[in-house]
């Protein structure tokens, strides 16, 4: 179901990440890979092309993405080099495997793309090259390694790289732009670098860049890299960081930063290990930001500098480096930024109606059916239709299900005790897996997916599965169970809706492990790491998400998603490290908290709408940027849990208080009910304030990109 439709002309500003269709759409051009030859042909005479889910177009290269041109693919879909002709709006490319993505030199902007779910399965890794071009305003979701190169030309400004993952490939993300054109602006929402073996991030001549939520883990494996730190940032005028997470476990570690940019935020930063200094500040920084983050040795090569730091390490100050440093701190002020466009969504899918209960006592049971059909495909196209089952249906490594859509193909469990989908590889020690969920609707099951012990095996690693356009409705425990299990490792959910039942996302720890002195990763650890809820929605549930781990989670992440209606809050987090949530709603929500974590969170862009309940939004050792808080009851919600500790920045609340006792600092943070915090830098110790650097609050540059209208 496409509700926005595509611009009919190029030069046509759209959202695409608020486009709300099948990954599939039904009305594309279908074309197989017999027809691979002819493929830009087809494109050229309808536009909009789907292709068949996992299959290989890789002889079709040099295919040209043009302004309105939608191309799809999708669970593991390949095809060649991609070419995005200059000047490209409203595009759409949305997954394939390319073998590359390049923007060719050009003075025309390619703006108001969509490009998304194109990261290689594997390691195979399919650069993005952006060189000399002028690249703004577009949605890069899902992509691997990134070359931005404008040193002789062009611009690449107010983009979005959400969820950029490089295994092994180095430089993973290198950023040159030029002193007469620079770059701005673009934001890197979720990265994750593994074992680059050189260097991890270079950034050089840009205006402003911003990375929020990302790990790096042993960067310069092979000693090849050119610059001394995992992040190397030279001739840069703000570097702002939130919730950043590093280790390097080699016998010599390496520098994590090396900074020589003007104004330098590191929030919500957990560092593990890394050579000393682990953070180098060269002279040319003129301001700093530290705030809740674990104890790294910095080397301060700039005397005298403007640092405002708060909570690092065990300390529970809040201070700054000398009373006239608000103003260097602060930067610069900004007035008409458009915020981070909100996602919308269409009515919840119901394919089954509302008397799918009676209808599921006497109806034909299709399990064996489509099970047959699994085990001979692999992967399967269910048509458009009602499928009840009586049992589960279990997928093997790289094996799955694609429907025609989530409002036309359900599949409906006959008795509310079945687990729709269960792994069947049976894997005792550590073994990589994967399957693929694709457009169509779960109901009425104890489970939608349940990966445990008896049908995947203790060792079932589920990594870079394909779950795409799929609603969970009605389930009697949990759209998706985790217990047993190795873990769920760098997954992405797009798309994904839960609704009516007591959790959307559960993680069980295992009774033996927990209890167990083991350490370290052993098969049945059920650890769940680096995986991204993008535009998925929590509805009408007990609680959004409840991952309880034994071996910490680390960089979890929920972006552009909506928790709406859940009667025991969005999320309870337990050993969660460095949870990454941006650019989502709240909207009515229990809970108390209402993210509830014993680790810190970090929150940016995001909307929390209060109604009838009575609790606290956030928990202990938050951190909230750009996000607004509203209240529309007269019963009591607050922003913090008592004596909690909180960062806000360039927040606002109307409404609702910040609560008892809370301990914390307020940037650039309005709290209309209470006017004495009203000034631009504020400490709070167990509820008394002190004001660091007055004068009213003034608005800064928001941490997610602003896009043009």
């Amino acid at each position: 179901m496409l509700l926005m439709p595509l611009p009919d002309q190029a030069g046509t500003s759209w959202d695409c990440s608020n486009r709300q269709e099948d990954a599939l759409p039904a009305d594309a051009q279908y074309v197989p890979v017999a027809k691979a030859d002819e493929l830009q042909a087809l494109l050229n005479r309808h536009r909009r092309i789907r292709l068949e889910p996992g299959g290989d177009y890789r002889h079709a290269t040099g295919i040209k993405i043009f302004s309105g041109a939608a191309l799809y693919g999708a669970a593991g879909t390949r095809i060649g080099r991609i070419i995005v002709s200059p000047g490209t709006t409203g595009a759409v490319l949305s997954g394939v495997i390319p073998e590359s993505i390049d923007f060719p030199p050009s003075p025309l902007a390619t703006h108001g793309n969509c490009f998304e779910r194109f990261a290689a399965r594997g390691f195979d890794q399919a650069p993005l090259t952006l060189r000399n071009a002028v690249v703004e305003d577009n949605l890069f979701l899902d992509v691997a390694r990134i070359v931005i190169d404008t040193q002789a030309s062009g611009h690449v400004s107010n983009n979005r790289f959400i969820r950029t993952m490089v295994h092994g490939e180095a430089p993973a993300i290198q950023i040159s732009g030029n002193a007469r054109a620079s770059s701005e602006r673009n934001i890197f929402l979720w990265t994750n670098l593994l074992g680059p073996m050189g260097d991890g991030i270079i950034v050089n001549h840009q205006a402003e860049v911003n990375f929020v939520g990302f790990d790096a883990e042993n960067w310069n494996q092979r000693g090849l890299a050119r610059f001394p730190a995992m992040m190397s940032v030279s001739d840069t005028g703000i570097v702002r960081t939130l919730m950043s997470h590093g280790g390097d476990p080699k016998t010599i570690p390496g520098r994590f930063m090396d900074i020589s940019a003007q104004q330098f935020e590191l929030i919500g930063m957990r560092l593990i290990r890394a050579g000393s200094p682990a953070i180098l500040l060269r002279s040319g920084v003129t301001s700093f930001v530290n705030a809740l983050s674990t104890d790294a040795s910095i080397t301060n090569e700039a005397p005298g500098l403007p640092t405002l730091s708060a909570f690092v390490g065990q300390s529970t100050e809040v201070a700054l480096s000398a009373p006239d440093a608000g103003t260097a701190v602060l930067g610069r002020p900004v007035g008409g930024a458009s915020p981070w466009p909100a996602a919308r969504f269409a009515p919840i899918p119901d394919p089954a109606g509302t008397e799918w209960r009676a209808a599921r006592a006497g109806a034909v049971d299709s399990r064996e059916m489509i099970q047959r059909m699994i085990d001979a495909q692999g992967v399967v196209l269910l048509p458009a239709g009602t499928f009840f089952v009586s049992g589960s249906l279990r997928l093997k490594n790289g094996q799955g299900l694609v429907g025609a859509g989530a409002a036309r193909t359900v599949i409906v469990a006959q008795t509310p005790d079945i687990d729709l989908i269960v792994g069947d590889d049976h894997y005792a020690d550590n073994h990589p897996t994967s399957f693929a969920l694709v457009d169509l609707t779960l109901q009425g099951g104890r489970a939608g997916i349940r990966h445990d012990e008896h049908g995947a095996g203790k060792g079932a690693q589920y990594n870079l599965c394909y779950i795409s356009h799929v609603v969970f409705r009605d389930m009697t425990e949990a759209g998706i169970v985790i217990v047993g299990i190795y873990g769920w490792d760098n997954n992405l959910l797009d798309n994904v809706t839960f609704y009516r039942m007591p959790v959307g996302i559960l993680q069980i720890p295992s009774a033996w492990y927990v209890n167990a002195t083991v350490t370290g990763d052993v098969a049945g650890m059920n650890y769940m790491d680096k995986n991204v809820c993008y535009r998925c929605r929590f509805d009408t549930l007990g609680r959004g998400m409840e991952l309880t781990a034994k071996r910490a989670n680390g960089l979890n992440a929920c972006i552009d998603c909506r928790f709406e209606n859940n009667s025991n809050g969005a999320m309870r987090l337990v050993n969660n490290l460095s949870t990454v949530i941006a650019n989502c709603d709240f909207i009515n929500n229990g809970g108390d908290p209402e993210i509830d974590s014993n680790f810190p969170v970090g929150v940016a862009g995001s909307r929390f709408s209060v109604g009838v309940r009575e609790h606290a939004l956030l928990g202990d050792g938050q951190i909230c940027e750009d996000c607004s808080f509203k209240s529309s009851s007269a019963r009591r919600v607050t922003i913090g849990a008592s004596k909690a500790r909180l960062v806000l920045m360039n927040s606002r609340a109307e409404g609702v208080p910040l609560g008892e006792g809370i301990s914390g600092l307020l940037v650039q943070t309005v709290i209309t009910d209470s006017p004495s915090l009203r000034a631009q830098i504020v400490a709070l110790s167990a509820g008394q304030a002190t004001v660091l650097a007055s004068g009213p609050p003034e608005p800064r540059p928001q941490l997610l990109v602003s896009w043009h209208d």
